[in-house]
């Protein structure tokens, strides 16, 4: 029975052909937490394999518990330059709060991505597509994982 801090590593190239880490300095940290009696329990922090932040938030006996954020993962490619990383990696888009879990109290998003199709730019007969950052306020409040009560 899991008991105590746990952390989950991710090695890539494992991943892709098998077999344990050769070195586990190199792995990236995916997820962070304490487990108490088996259950998760406390703080926990879940990162992408890009090694970005994506969601922190409380369980309590393995339900979200209070107040749990959510982040844009780390996105390259802008304006077509593979080196140059979006405006918007890393960025807090979701709040959320729970009780036992389910939704209880605000919930407030402040942005989301869409994928918008395009014609190729060197190829006017194919059709391309891109994701864009839309900045949006919604507040919306939930009582027991049920939208009920004022929406902004």
């Amino acid at each position: 029975m899991l008991d105590g801090k746990r952390l989950v590593y991710y090695d890539l190239g494992s991943w892709l052909l098998g077999g344990l880490p050769k070195d586990t300095a190199n792995c990236i940290l995916i997820s962070n937490g304490n487990f108490k009696n088996g259950l998760k329990d406390g703080f926990w922090k879940e990162y992408s394999i890009s090694g970005q932040l994506l969601s922190e938030g409380n369980f309590m006996e393995n339900m979200k518990e209070g107040k749990w954020i959510y982040y844009f993962d780390k996105y390259t490619g802008y304006k077509g330059d593979n080196n140059l990383m979006v405006p918007w990696s890393g960025m807090l888009y979701l709040e959320e709060n729970y009780q036992k879990d389910k939704l209880n109290g605000e919930v407030k998003r402040f942005a989301y991505l869409e994928e918008i199709r395009q014609l190729c730019p060197n190829d006017i007969t194919d059709t391309c597509s891109t994701t864009i950052m839309v900045k949006n306020f919604a507040s919306i409040h939930y009582i027991n994982d049920i939208m009920q009560g004022k929406y902004l």
